[in-house]
């Protein structure tokens, strides 16, 4: 984990995501076992080559993990899991890397929906270095399109059934008046699904048009990167740019 000093010593700055210190628990056994301790050492070493910028999320994470882990988190809303001083994470001795681990997933921030991919500013911190990898991005993509498809939901409650009734019996024992409804799940879907699937996403106009030279800015619409796009021409000739570009999408605020 990333120890929260933050909350105690903020003012200073230290204790934040950038200057916080990487801790494991069960600190007494890990440093009092050899192979424990260098494995500690190693994932503690990543994680700060990992926060500086000098790996990306593919040399640290496990991939498919770590993008059900935050698609998931989108389609609950349940960010707070995944703040940096939240976050809890395994280190697999067998592959050297890390896997989240599901914590404290409330879903506080359903005053304030927004994608991992593009959170608000005061989430930057938490989110920004994962998405830096354009392998991660394309897969996490993927996961959100997979759970938001109108069938998963159903299947997933159906096959879950018996533990939501079980865990369910149990919150009534302390919270008799809990009822537990999917709708909040299915308005979190919708809202993806928009952003998924927007009406417009280039806006194009024409800056220069010559016999040699055709000028044109483009600008992303919507929330998410886009790229191979291309020209459509009278004569249904597709007219691609020299050079991949890759366009960043709006900003949550924006």
């Amino acid at each position: 984990e990333f120890y929260n000093d933050f909350f105690a010593k903020k003012s200073s700055g230290y204790g934040s995501h950038l200057s916080s210190k990487i801790e494991v628990f069960e600190s007494k056994s890990i440093q009092s076992d050899k192979n424990l301790k260098f494995q500690y050492r190693l994932g503690a070493k990543l994680l700060y080559d990992f926060r500086n910028g000098s790996k990306n999320t593919s040399e640290i994470f496990d991939l498919e993990k770590l993008s059900s882990f935050l698609a998931l988190n989108d389609i609950l809303q349940s960010h707070h899991s995944s703040d940096w001083h939240n976050l809890r994470l395994y280190f697999n001795p067998v592959t050297y890397l890390f896997e989240p681990i599901a914590f404290d997933g409330n879903n506080e921030s359903l005053s304030e929906h927004f994608l991992s991919c593009n959170p608000p500013y005061y989430w930057t911190s938490s989110y920004e270095n994962y998405f830096k990898d354009k392998d991660f991005y394309k897969l996490y993509l993927e996961k959100l399109f997979k759970y938001t498809n109108s069938d998963y939901l159903k299947k997933s409650l159906a096959n879950f059934q018996n533990d939501l009734n079980y865990n369910l019996k149990i919150l009534n024992l302390e919270w008799p008046e809990y009822t537990f409804s999917p709708s909040y799940i299915n308005q979190n879907i919708n809202f993806i699904r928009k952003i998924l699937s927007p009406n417009k996403v280039l806006d194009a106009n024409v800056i220069q048009n010559n016999k040699n030279i055709l000028e044109i800015s483009i600008a992303n619409m919507q929330l998410l990167p886009t790229e191979k796009f291309f020209i459509l021409a009278p004569d249904s000739t597709r007219l691609y740019p020299k050079n991949d570009i890759l366009l960043d999408g709006k900003k949550h605020d924006e």
